[in-house]
Protein backbone atom coordinates (compact mmCIF):
# COMPACT_ATOMS: atom_id res chain seq x y z
CA UNK A 1 0.00 0.00 0.00
CA UNK A 2 1.23 3.42 -0.93
CA UNK A 3 2.02 6.44 1.23
CA UNK A 4 1.52 4.74 4.61
CA UNK A 5 4.26 6.76 6.33
CA UNK A 6 2.81 10.01 4.96
CA UNK A 7 -0.64 8.85 6.05
CA UNK A 8 0.60 8.25 9.61
CA UNK A 9 2.09 11.76 9.68
CA UNK A 10 -1.24 13.13 8.42
CA UNK A 11 -3.09 11.33 11.23
CA UNK A 12 -0.65 12.74 13.80
CA UNK A 13 -1.22 16.25 12.38
CA UNK A 14 -4.98 15.69 12.71
CA UNK A 15 -4.45 15.04 16.42
CA UNK A 16 -5.44 11.37 16.53
CA UNK A 17 -4.18 9.46 19.55
CA UNK A 18 -1.29 7.02 19.34
CA UNK A 19 -3.65 4.13 20.11
CA UNK A 20 -6.01 5.14 17.29
CA UNK A 21 -3.14 5.47 14.84
CA UNK A 22 -1.74 2.08 15.91
CA UNK A 23 -5.19 0.57 15.43
CA UNK A 24 -5.49 2.10 11.95
CA UNK A 25 -2.03 0.77 11.04
CA UNK A 26 -3.01 -2.74 12.16
CA UNK A 27 -6.24 -2.63 10.15
CA UNK A 28 -4.45 -1.34 7.05
CA UNK A 29 -1.86 -4.13 7.40
CA UNK A 30 -4.67 -6.71 7.59
CA UNK A 31 -6.25 -5.14 4.51
CA UNK A 32 -2.92 -5.12 2.63
CA UNK A 33 -2.27 -8.80 3.44
CA UNK A 34 -5.81 -9.70 2.39
CA UNK A 35 -5.41 -7.82 -0.91
CA UNK A 36 -2.37 -9.93 -1.81
CA UNK A 37 -1.62 -7.72 -4.81
CA UNK A 38 -5.21 -7.36 -6.08
CA UNK A 39 -6.38 -4.02 -7.37
CA UNK A 40 -8.58 -1.92 -5.14
CA UNK A 41 -12.04 -1.37 -6.57
CA UNK A 42 -15.59 -1.35 -5.21
CA UNK A 43 -15.99 -5.13 -5.53
CA UNK A 44 -12.70 -5.84 -3.78
CA UNK A 45 -13.62 -3.44 -0.97
CA UNK A 46 -17.02 -5.09 -0.51
CA UNK A 47 -15.45 -8.57 -0.56
CA UNK A 48 -13.05 -7.45 2.17
CA UNK A 49 -15.93 -6.01 4.21
CA UNK A 50 -17.83 -9.30 3.91
CA UNK A 51 -14.69 -11.20 4.97
CA UNK A 52 -14.31 -8.91 7.98
CA UNK A 53 -17.97 -9.26 9.00
CA UNK A 54 -17.73 -13.05 8.90
CA UNK A 55 -14.47 -13.23 10.84
CA UNK A 56 -14.26 -10.24 13.17
CA UNK A 57 -16.25 -8.57 15.90
CA UNK A 58 -18.50 -5.69 14.77
CA UNK A 59 -16.37 -3.09 16.58
CA UNK A 60 -13.24 -4.31 14.78
CA UNK A 61 -15.05 -4.19 11.44
CA UNK A 62 -16.07 -0.58 12.12
CA UNK A 63 -12.51 0.46 12.97
CA UNK A 64 -11.28 -1.27 9.84
CA UNK A 65 -13.84 0.51 7.65
CA UNK A 66 -12.99 3.91 9.13
CA UNK A 67 -9.23 3.31 8.71
CA UNK A 68 -9.56 2.15 5.09
CA UNK A 69 -11.92 5.00 4.16
CA UNK A 70 -9.59 7.56 5.74
CA UNK A 71 -6.62 6.09 3.84
CA UNK A 72 -8.60 6.00 0.56
CA UNK A 73 -9.48 9.65 1.03
CA UNK A 74 -5.85 10.49 1.83
CA UNK A 75 -4.53 8.85 -1.36
CA UNK A 76 -7.22 10.53 -3.48
CA UNK A 77 -9.36 7.48 -4.24
CA UNK A 78 -13.12 7.88 -4.69
CA UNK A 79 -14.17 4.42 -3.50
CA UNK A 80 -15.55 4.12 0.03
CA UNK A 81 -16.88 1.36 2.25
CA UNK A 82 -20.26 1.84 3.86
CA UNK A 83 -20.15 1.59 7.62
CA UNK A 84 -22.07 -1.06 9.49
CA UNK A 85 -24.41 -0.47 12.37
CA UNK A 86 -23.07 -1.67 15.67
CA UNK A 87 -25.46 -3.70 17.78
CA UNK A 88 -26.78 -1.66 20.64
CA UNK A 89 -26.67 -3.44 23.91
CA UNK A 90 -29.63 -2.58 26.03
CA UNK A 91 -30.40 -4.26 29.27
CA UNK A 92 -34.02 -5.07 29.87
CA UNK A 93 -35.61 -7.53 32.21
CA UNK A 94 -37.36 -9.42 29.42
CA UNK A 95 -34.28 -9.93 27.22
CA UNK A 96 -32.23 -13.09 27.21
CA UNK A 97 -28.76 -12.51 28.63
CA UNK A 98 -25.66 -13.62 26.75
CA UNK A 99 -24.93 -16.19 29.49
CA UNK A 100 -28.44 -17.64 29.14
CA UNK A 101 -27.99 -17.77 25.35
CA UNK A 102 -24.74 -19.73 25.79
CA UNK A 103 -26.42 -22.09 28.31
CA UNK A 104 -29.24 -22.76 25.84
CA UNK A 105 -26.76 -23.61 23.10
CA UNK A 106 -24.80 -25.89 25.40
CA UNK A 107 -27.93 -27.64 26.65
CA UNK A 108 -29.07 -28.34 23.09
CA UNK A 109 -25.79 -30.11 22.41
CA UNK A 110 -25.36 -32.13 25.61
CA UNK A 111 -28.87 -32.96 26.86
CA UNK A 112 -29.64 -36.43 25.48
CA UNK A 113 -33.35 -36.02 26.31
CA UNK A 114 -33.65 -33.53 23.47
CA UNK A 115 -34.44 -35.65 20.42
CA UNK A 116 -33.60 -32.87 17.99
CA UNK A 117 -30.96 -31.07 20.05
CA UNK A 118 -28.66 -30.14 17.17
CA UNK A 119 -31.60 -28.78 15.18
CA UNK A 120 -32.56 -26.54 18.11
CA UNK A 121 -28.92 -25.55 18.53
CA UNK A 122 -28.80 -24.37 14.89
CA UNK A 123 -32.07 -22.44 15.22
CA UNK A 124 -30.99 -20.66 18.40
CA UNK A 125 -27.56 -19.93 16.96
CA UNK A 126 -29.00 -18.41 13.76
CA UNK A 127 -31.41 -16.23 15.72
CA UNK A 128 -28.72 -15.20 18.18
CA UNK A 129 -25.98 -14.40 15.68
CA UNK A 130 -28.07 -12.66 13.02
CA UNK A 131 -30.85 -10.99 15.02
CA UNK A 132 -33.50 -12.10 12.56
CA UNK A 133 -37.09 -12.91 13.55
CA UNK A 134 -38.32 -16.50 13.67
CA UNK A 135 -40.64 -15.76 10.74
CA UNK A 136 -37.63 -14.60 8.71
CA UNK A 137 -35.68 -17.77 9.51
CA UNK A 138 -37.88 -19.83 7.21
CA UNK A 139 -36.99 -17.58 4.28
CA UNK A 140 -33.26 -18.34 4.38
CA UNK A 141 -32.22 -20.93 1.81
CA UNK A 142 -29.38 -23.43 1.84
CA UNK A 143 -27.61 -21.32 -0.81
CA UNK A 144 -27.75 -18.32 1.55
CA UNK A 145 -25.84 -20.30 4.19
CA UNK A 146 -23.27 -21.24 1.57
CA UNK A 147 -22.93 -17.58 0.47
CA UNK A 148 -22.71 -16.32 4.05
CA UNK A 149 -25.56 -13.84 3.79
CA UNK A 150 -29.28 -13.60 3.06
CA UNK A 151 -31.41 -10.80 1.70
CA UNK A 152 -34.41 -10.54 4.01
CA UNK A 153 -37.63 -8.64 3.54
CA UNK A 154 -39.01 -7.61 6.94
CA UNK A 155 -42.59 -7.30 8.15
CA UNK A 156 -42.65 -3.68 7.01
CA UNK A 157 -41.45 -4.63 3.50
CA UNK A 158 -37.95 -3.27 4.11
CA UNK A 159 -35.18 -5.26 2.47
CA UNK A 160 -31.92 -5.77 4.32
CA UNK A 161 -28.89 -7.99 4.00
CA UNK A 162 -28.17 -10.25 6.95
CA UNK A 163 -24.67 -11.69 7.21
CA UNK A 164 -24.41 -15.19 8.62
CA UNK A 165 -21.18 -15.88 10.54
CA UNK A 166 -19.01 -18.69 9.17
CA UNK A 167 -19.36 -20.92 12.24
CA UNK A 168 -23.14 -20.59 12.21
CA UNK A 169 -23.25 -21.46 8.50
CA UNK A 170 -21.01 -24.47 9.09
CA UNK A 171 -23.32 -25.76 11.84
CA UNK A 172 -26.44 -25.39 9.68
CA UNK A 173 -24.79 -27.02 6.66
CA UNK A 174 -23.63 -29.89 8.89
CA UNK A 175 -27.19 -30.31 10.16
CA UNK A 176 -28.54 -30.29 6.58
CA UNK A 177 -26.07 -33.02 5.56
CA UNK A 178 -27.51 -35.34 8.20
Amino acid sequence: MEKIDEFISFLLDEGLSKNTIDSYKRQLNVFDRWLAGRDIDSKTLNDFKKYQIQNKKPQTVCVSIVAINKWLEFVGRTERLKTIKLPRYTFRDNVLSFDDYKKMLKTCLIDKRLRHGFKYYCIIRILGTTGIRISELTKISLDDYKKGYADIVSKANHARRVYIPKETSKAVLQYCEH
